[in-house]
């Protein structure tokens, strides 16, 4: 098997960091995550700095989704502030019914001054108060991860290549 810098796997990666931001609005993907243990795929907005601020360990960010390819109908979405100094997270888990990996599904996050409210396909699942240090705009990133404490290794039965499907990425103001 061939490895890159020693590991097994390659984790892909689509950004518009150097690209697109936009403070406020509506952020939405319609994906399709792969089902596998091991298999993490998300969706999230981070600040857009030049260049990484100083005193700043962790950025404010909004998990619009993440997808652990061994929980099929669950969307984990988490909020995560430095408001306070230091690191903290609001996460919430949606079960519902369906196999998310076994189609596209539009996941979006609408953010406003007041509040970061969280859909998937087109379906309210929670909302936060705006932390205070949500004041730049943000970019997109989607990506797929492999292994990791939260996902765990994969097994036998992680079918690879795995694919984090995207069918389309927007921003609304």
């Amino acid at each position: 098997a061939e490895h890159v810098e020693g590991q097994p796997y390659v984790s892909g990666v689509l950004t518009t960091e150097n690209g697109f931001s936009q403070r406020f609005g509506r952020f939405e993907a319609v994906l399709r995550p792969p089902a596998g243990r091991g298999l993490w795929s998300a969706f999230w907005l981070l600040p857009s700095f030049d260049s990484w601020p100083d005193g700043i360990a962790v950025l404010p960010e909004i998990d619009v989704m993440e997808f652990l390819g061994h929980e099929p109908s669950t969307v984990h979405t988490t909020l995560h502030t430095n408001q306070s100094g230091k690191l903290t997270s609001h996460p919430t888990d949606h079960t519902g019914e369906t196999d998310l990996s076994a189609d596209f599904h539009r996941y979006s996050v609408v953010w406003t001054p007041a509040r970061v409210h969280w859909y998937l396909d087109r379906r309210h699942l929670s909302s936060h108060p705006t932390p205070a240090d949500f004041t730049r705009p943000v970019h997109f990133l989607l990506n797929l991860a492999v292994g990791g404490t939260w996902p765990g290794e994969p097994d036998g039965n992680t079918a690879f290549p795995a694919q984090l499907q995207v069918d389309s990425v927007r921003a609304f103001t």
